[in-house]
């Protein structure tokens, strides 16, 4: 005796194929998120000069402060001075030595590698996508027959 009809049976697997889907579209996030320094391959220790705080968006609620790190790092004998992307305030402090990537043909170009915390909403996305074709499993192959 079969305990979901045909039509319940399309759902869920529906329901598992889009949460695999979900799922490996927060994989590529995450993975981009720690690979994609393009061509800064160098190696390089930088200290956090400075942390600037700029203002964000034109409308009224999307005026938001955000922090922007300046590192200062040395590179075959030359000094550079370059602002990173913005991060959450109490990421760095003035003074905190960081590792950074840098492109060795262009030394002002650099990628900071982000943090678990950076990320959080690509380990959301693919959580959800996980517990869906879970979900979507279980119900399928756990009421099918009897």
């Amino acid at each position: 005796m079969e305990i979901l009809s045909k039509e319940d049976r399309k759902y869920f697997a529906a329901f598992i194929v889009i949460g695999v889907i979900v799922a490996a579209i927060g994989i590529f996030l995450i993975y981009r998120a720690y690979h994609d320094n393009g061509s800064c391959t160098q190696s390089c220790e930088a200290v956090v000069a400075d942390i600037e705080s700029h203002r964000k968006g034109k409308e009224i609620n999307e005026n938001k402060e955000v922090f922007v790190p300046v590192f200062e790092y040395e590179y075959k004998g030359e000094k550079y001075v370059r602002a990173g992307n913005s991060v959450r305030y109490d990421k760095f402090e003035k003074g905190d030595k960081v590792t950074i990537l840098i492109d060795p043909d262009r030394p002002q170009n650099i990628y900071i590698q982000p943090d678990f915390y950076d990320n959080l909403l690509y380990y959301f996305i693919l959580f959800t996508g996980g517990f869906s074709a879970l979900v979507g499993s279980v119900l399928l192959f756990g009421f099918s027959k009897k």
